[in-house]
């Protein structure tokens, strides 16, 4: 009986070595998730100005350009027209689907862009951080509109811009363009 006993002892001694090493295993997982910023800027519609008429300031205003993000943002232009005078800034004469080359081919006053209504464009409760005078665009460069603005949520804000060009009665009659870029950018 001694040696069932010992055996059993030897039995229930192994078994409690073979719990005690760790028979389960452990592992640990992390799991990271980036919610990327998102952009969406409305369609900006192609404008005409009517009248152009010498001696005045045309102004054409662009209402409820919609901006939706989940991030800071600004909004931003750009005169992208590469005009064949080459003057960033400038409306400059165009004819038959192209700019028209010359030495006086671009209007006297440089081309105004603005957001309109600044009071009135709220954004979460708040107003937009925008510029108060029309954006000098005749460095080539892009320009801050709106320089600050909280992000949006899932309701979309609405911008109203404003165009404006000075009419000189010595600029020369035909038709003029200026093609502008508009980005709206990550202020994060």
């Amino acid at each position: 009986m001694s040696k069932i006993l010992k055996s059993f002892g030897m039995a229930a001694l192994l078994v409690a070595l073979l719990a005690g090493t760790g028979m389960a295993a452990t592992d640990a997982a992390a799991v990271d998730g980036t919610v990327t910023a998102t952009f969406t800027l409305g369609n900006i519609a192609d404008t005409t100005f009517d009248p152009f008429t010498p001696g005045s300031t045309a102004t054409e205003d662009v209402s409820d350009v919609s901006v939706q993000t989940n991030n800071g943002w600004k909004l931003t232009v750009e005169d992208v027209s590469g005009g064949l005078a080459d003057e960033p800034g400038y409306m400059e004469l165009y004819a038959a689907g192209a700019y028209v080359t010359g030495a006086d081919t671009s209007l006297d006053a440089m081309f105004g862009v603005l957001v309109s209504g600044i009071g009135d464009n709220g954004v979460s409760g708040g107003t937009f951080d925008a510029v108060t005078d029309a954006t000098d665009l005749t460095d080539g460069n892009a320009h801050n509109l709106i320089v600050e603005a909280t992000p949006t949520g899932s309701t979309p804000a609405s911008v109203d811009l404003r165009f404006s060009q000075a009419v000189s009665y010595d600029d020369p009659a035909g038709t003029y363009r200026i093609d502008l870029e508009f980005a709206l950018i990550s202020n994060a």
